[in-house]
């Protein structure tokens, strides 16, 4: 699994250089200058670790992220570019699973030799393979994942940048929330997991009762299947919510079959 790794791993740095922790590109050249990155890392990953077939991998890692980061750099990418976009990064991540068996790599001696001299008896037992994948995965959830939600609610056609003023530092939670889930269902705690998600339930009740007792302010829709109808605050933002919190738990629990044999 180390070719996932190092293609997470490029896919994370790409957006964390083309928009930061917002998931979202901020400009054409930052997007541009974000697909150069995961180039130059899949480069030098597949180098490093002397992964088999290394063109194809990095033609691979390189085509999926570009179209993820180029299909997103507007400020409102719509509905169609981010279904784009997600066509783009899914086909890319599925190729690199299917053919994962063709990703195998062969760590120099040295890189070994260093593990095996760590006081972290965890890591020297779980091996190099696991470890790229882990650290690929990681740096996936923060900015990666941020923007794979952001464009899931572009699909559904829920109203961000309206919900985000209501519901500040979900960026930011929603990194750690997905790091701490991923490493409680990795250590084999799923309650412990599980109550996260309640925890951030719970912490967001009052902000969207909030929003519920400020009713008055409502807005009208301009969706095609209904143009007249009156939306609430309190309607837009929960489903905001809803959908991106399922999105980001399912975002933090889908890598972690990969660490299990």
């Amino acid at each position: 699994m180390t070719g996932i790794g190092l293609a997470l791993l490029a896919l994370g740095l790409g957006d964390l250089a083309s928009g930061g922790l917002s998931g979202q590109p901020a400009s054409r050249f930052r997007a541009i200058a974000g697909v150069g990155l995961v180039f130059t890392t899949a480069t030098a990953g597949a180098l490093l670790v002397q992964l088999d077939q290394a063109p194809l991998f990095v033609a691979l890692v390189t085509a999926g992220s570009g179209g993820w980061l180029l299909f997103r750099y507007s400020p409102d990418p719509g509905a169609r570019r981010a279904w784009m976009a997600l066509g783009a990064l899914g086909g890319s991540l599925t190729l690199l699973f299917i053919f994962s068996g063709r990703w195998v790599a062969s760590f120099p001696r040295g890189v070994h030799a260093w593990l095996a001299g760590l006081p972290f008896r965890a890591a020297s037992e779980a091996g190099l393979d696991r470890l790229v994948l882990t650290a690929g995965i990681l740096v996936a959830l923060t900015a990666s994942a941020n923007g794979l939600v952001r464009a899931v609610l572009a699909v559904a056609g829920s109203e961000i940048a309206r919900s985000e003023e209501r519901l500040r530092g979900g960026r930011f939670i929603g990194i750690v929330e997905r790091v701490l889930i991923f490493g409680l269902a990795v250590a084999g705690e799923p309650a412990a997991a599980a109550l996260i998600a309640s925890a951030k339930s719970i912490l967001r009740f009052p902000e969207l009762s909030r929003v519920a007792r400020s009713g008055a302010h409502a807005e009208t829709a301009t969706t095609e299947e209904d143009p007249g109808r009156i939306v609430a605050d309190v309607d837009v933002v929960t489903e905001y919510f809803l959908l991106g919190s399922l999105v980001s738990w399912l975002v933090a629990l889908a890598p972690v079959p990969l660490l299990f044999d």
